[in-house]
């Protein structure tokens, strides 16, 4: 679905379904003008097109399966954010393994990690490996979400989260920084896995405000802006 906003705060539901079967969507506006949407779609990650945002056909075929270089078997990838960095598009995307953090006892079943991949034309894609490994005492094999920002000329970031909330990595085109923490929103417990992080979050710069919208699951959308 989709919403509309004239400042970023009050935002307004529009009318109909914009695509089915697909979850965790990343939005980019082609140089020709049309948009191209990248979702997942069960195991694998698709794309869609659009001459104005609400109208959309699916493209043919997978832009990303759960083959990788590390040799991971992956029950699935999912949670696609895709940006042009003017040569290429770059994509950063979960990848599920299907048994739980090893190290001690986790609320998850699975383990996920983050890989990433580039592309010349948007739609073949070559994975170039692992961009952040949620195997450590940090992440507790529990990474999701990720967003790609275009921070200025010459960052790019990404952020993600985890059970201890929301954190930040910086690409410098071939290495992603290890996470620093940035965000734990108003509902913190206190507990190491606490029952309602914040996740899934998503950042725009309105005029000179960088906003952060993330999930608190069940409770709905919930917004955050950057203190400088």
């Amino acid at each position: 679905y989709s919403a509309i906003s004239s400042d970023g705060e009050k935002w307004t539901t529009e009318g109909g379904t914009r695509i089915t079967q697909a979850i965790f969507p990343s939005v980019i506006k082609l140089s020709d003008g049309r948009f191209r949407m990248y979702f997942q779609d069960k195991q694998e990650i698709k794309s869609a097109i659009s001459p104005n945002g609400l109208i959309w056909t699916r493209e043919d075929g997978a832009r990303i399966n759960t083959s990788n270089p590390a040799g991971i078997t992956l029950s699935g990838v999912l949670a696609p954010t895709v940006l042009s960095t003017g040569n290429e598009y770059l994509m950063v995307y979960a990848g599920a393994i299907n048994q739980p953090y090893a190290k001690e006892k986790v609320p998850n079943r699975e383990t996920h990690l983050l890989f990433w991949a580039t592309s010349n034309d948007g739609l073949s894609f070559k994975v170039r490996g692992i961009a952040l490994d949620s195997r450590n005492d940090v992440f507790k094999g529990w990474i999701d979400g990720p967003k790609l920002v275009k921070w200025d000329d010459k960052t790019t970031r990404l952020f993600l989260f985890g059970y201890s909330g929301i954190y930040e990595s910086v690409f410098d085109g071939r290495n992603f920084s290890d996470p620093k923490f940035v965000f734990y929103g108003p509902n913190f417990d206190g507990k190491l896995f606490p029952s309602d992080p914040p996740g899934d979050p998503t950042l725009a710069k309105i005029g000179n405000t960088w906003n952060m919208y993330y999930g608190y699951h069940t409770k709905g959308i919930y917004r955050a802006v950057l203190n400088n």
